[in-house]
């Protein structure tokens, strides 16, 4: 996922030129309820890393990254995993396996559209037209917080998501793989928190979506460090969601809330293979390039609920430059999913 905000056409300046600009992701989370459990073996931390990209990072698409394989198809027949190699982690048994605490109907939307007249209108009315279902919405000023505070066009719209029961907002905190400084991170976690004190309304963050995020173990104090920075520093709800885009070693679980363990096409998520199922319920996953048409959305949906992940993207776009097309649809299946 981009770690970037509006063009420097609406005035900000320094946003990085990246092919994701003014884009937006729809989640679809689910009541997860299942009674599967398979045996299922843990990858090894080195089958854990992304690819090296080319071109560089600054100028790829989503499309570009390449992931383990998975089947949607197949999540109602069978689970299955790779064959672990002679260091794998240890083997999940049957009995070690529990099902999902049941999470509320969700829905998650990393919105990196920049909040123009009218340009979240379709996010406002998806928000209304499902009231039992939550929204996730991460907002991105300026490949993180930007200023003080955010432009009055954010503040009209980030205070008009908070106006809405069922609206978490989370601010928008690139890691660079590891690559950036904690210092720089913990300023963002600030100044999102900084937020909750501005007196003409209100625009506070539920929590922080951390993108880029590595997963080489040589980086867990790394994270850890800034899991515990937000825990202590967010007073109005502090979610720790982060985005490796990959299925990362277990431990990483300890230090974040949610982890986006996929991030790839639709076609490549047809042969990925399923993630332990005690880490699904903390897991979330983007599948973007959806192949399907509004009538199997349903199937898949309900496929990938079964399955017993917390949540889980389809969008048809392939870069997340604007809503998928089935945005409502999408939204509407959330309300209506039966697990």
């Amino acid at each position: 996922m981009s770690h970037f905000g509006p063009s420097t056409a609406h005035g900000m300046e320094g946003t990085r030129d990246r092919d994701l600009s003014a884009s937006a992701h729809l989640y679809v989370v689910f009541k997860s309820s299942t009674n599967v459990s398979p045996t299922l073996e843990l990858l090894p931390t080195t089958q854990l890393k992304r690819p090296s990209l080319s071109p560089p990072l600054h100028s790829r698409s989503v499309s570009q990254v390449s992931h383990m394989p998975f089947s949607v198809s197949a999540i109602k027949d069978e689970i299955w995993a790779r064959p672990a190699a002679p260091q794998a982690l240890p083997q999940v048994s049957k009995q070690s396996q529990s099902t999902p605490a049941v999470p509320p109907t969700r829905v998650a939307l990393p919105l990196y559209i920049y909040p123009a007249s009218g340009a979240w209108d379709l996010v406002f009315e998806a928000i209304v037209a499902n009231p039992s279902v939550h929204f996730d919405v991460i907002v991105n000023p300026h490949n993180g917080p930007g200023g003080p505070v955010p432009d009055v066009n954010y503040i009209t719209n980030i205070s008009k998501l908070n106006s809405y029961s069922n609206v978490t907002s989370f601010g928008y905190v690139h890691t660079s793989w590891g690559g950036r400084s904690v210092e720089h991170i913990t300023v963002d976690i600030d100044t999102y928190e900084s937020w909750s004190a501005y007196k003409d309304a209100d625009i506070h963050v539920g929590g922080i979506f951390f993108d880029e995020a590595p997963t080489t173990l040589s980086c867990l104090t790394y994270m850890r460090e800034i899991y515990q920075h937000t825990k202590s520093t967010l007073t109005r709800g502090d979610t720790v969601w982060t985005n490796p885009g990959t299925v990362v070693d277990d431990r990483f679980f300890a230090v974040a809330d949610l982890i986006n363990t996929f991030e790839d096409s639709h076609e490549n998520w047809q042969t990925m293979a399923h993630i332990p199922q005690q880490y699904r319920a903390k897991s979330t996953v983007m599948i973007h390039s959806y192949q399907g048409l509004p009538a199997t959305l349903k199937e898949d949906t309900t496929a990938a609920a079964a399955a017993g992940y917390h949540s889980a993207l389809f969008t048809t776009r392939p870069g997340y430059e604007t809503l998928s097309s089935m945005w409502h649809e999408l939204a509407h299946r959330t309300n209506t999913l039966e697990t």
